[in-house]
């Protein structure tokens, strides 16, 4: 079974602002509602371009240095080339299922039991935990859903309240009176290796280092139950992340739960490497890189939809407009972004011939529509404007 990913879009910077990513940790799905909220994130990150104060330790300097400057990593192949195709209408990704909900009634929530089992240090971004749950009921019954999930300091205090991350949504198959030990699931070649029978929420901590007082437990609801204490051993500190505290939990999954074979969009990261100058009433070009770092392949088809989003600033710093583009990308023919493999697209946009020179244009370009509002993947700082010729 996959371990789910999580996306802290605007990864380096966002380890840089105050308070990490927006919302306290983004997943890869995030929120819908009106696009201004992104150009509100990118003033805060925008701020941030230039030059690190003197007294940022080397790490996060640099850290400061590629963000406001990307390079590409190293691209699968040569660059895709720019194709002009708009996004006309909605496109839905098919995904697998397995027929389980024919068989089996869903679970009396009163007779799940929940234990939890320890952290995985093996995730980069941060300490997987599992909640494994099992039925003292007498049938094999269909747990759905999410539970909610709360992270609590040594004294009660709520640290943070679980957010859904991307992936599968169940449900999970329990069998009828397995009785404990419980057991967290093996690492196996592509992930998590489920028991037969239980079932496993994962939850994602990033963060919570050096609290005066630590997080020691996990407060686990089940729709319309009593919620249940489970005491967690300590966070490891080398798992601690710069990137602000989050914590993210996905529904109860098991051995029968449908199994992805190729993963969607959202699971690839997105970064873009952008001139220095652009000059008004020509194309500039620029190349996004789509990373899979996952050893399952994504899937590109139907090819996925990315926004565009350019604005001008003006010499006093202040966002002076803004155009928005939805297009989809140029993937006629190419199914899919082999396992840790990168393709490179290129891309163009027309600065207007009647842009002040005094200007500058900064660009946000991201996967999804423009109603995406969890922050820019990727950025820019101020892009010079030149004539023609110049």
């Amino acid at each position: 079974m996959r371990r789910p990913a999580l996306v802290c879009v605007v990864l380096l910077l966002a380890a840089l602002l105050p308070g990490g990513c927006v919302g306290s940790g983004a997943p890869t799905s995030g929120p819908r509602g009106n696009s201004s909220s992104v150009g509100a994130s990118a003033a805060t990150i925008l701020a941030q371009c230039g030059a690190a104060p003197s007294d940022w330790p080397a790490e996060k300097a640099a850290g400061l240095e590629a963000a406001c400057h990307p390079t590409l990593p190293p691209l699968t192949g040569t660059p895709i080339p720019w194709l002009d195709s708009p996004y006309t209408g909605p496109q839905i990704t098919p995904s697998p299922t397995v027929d389980l909900e024919s068989a089996y009634g869903s679970c009396d929530l009163s007779q799940v039991r929940l234990a939890f089992e320890g952290w995985d240090t093996q995730d980069v971004l941060g300490s997987v935990g599992w909640v494994v749950a099992r039925t003292t009921g007498v049938r094999a019954c269909l747990l759905h859903g999410l539970a909610k999930t709360e992270l609590l300091d040594s004294g009660g205090k709520i640290l943070s309240t679980g957010m859904q991350g991307d992936g599968p949504l169940g449900p999970a198959l329990l069998q009828a009176q397995l009785a404990p030990p419980y057991a967290a699931p093996s690492d196996g070649p592509l992930g998590p290796q489920f028991i037969s029978g239980y079932g496993y929420e994962a939850v994602r901590v990033s963060g919570f280092c050096g609290l005066a007082s630590p997080a020691a437990t996990l407060r686990v609801t089940l729709e319309g139950q009593t919620p249940v204490m489970l005491t967690v051993p300590p966070l490891p500190s080398l798992e601690c992340s710069a990137g602000g505290n989050a914590v993210l939990d996905w529904p109860f999954l098991s051995a029968q739960s449908p199994q992805p074979k190729i993963l969607p969009p959202s699971w690839l990261f997105t970064q873009a490497e952008f001139p220095a100058q652009a000059t008004v009433g020509q194309a500039m070009h620029f190349t996004v890189a789509l990373q899979n770092h996952e050893d399952l392949p994504v899937s590109l088809d139907p090819c996925p939809i990315y926004t565009m989003r350019y604005a001008l600033i003006d010499s006093g710093g202040s966002e002076v407009g803004e155009t928005v583009s939805e297009g989809t990308l140029n993937c006629a023919g190419i199914k899919q972004i082999g396992p840790q493999s990168t393709l490179g697209f290129e891309m163009q946009l027309t600065v207007p011939a009647d842009t002040p020179l005094g200007d500058s244009l900064v660009v946000w370009w991201w996967l999804g529509t423009s109603d995406y509002t969890a922050a820019p993947p990727t950025i820019k700082q101020p892009i010079s404007l030149v004539a023609p010729n110049s």
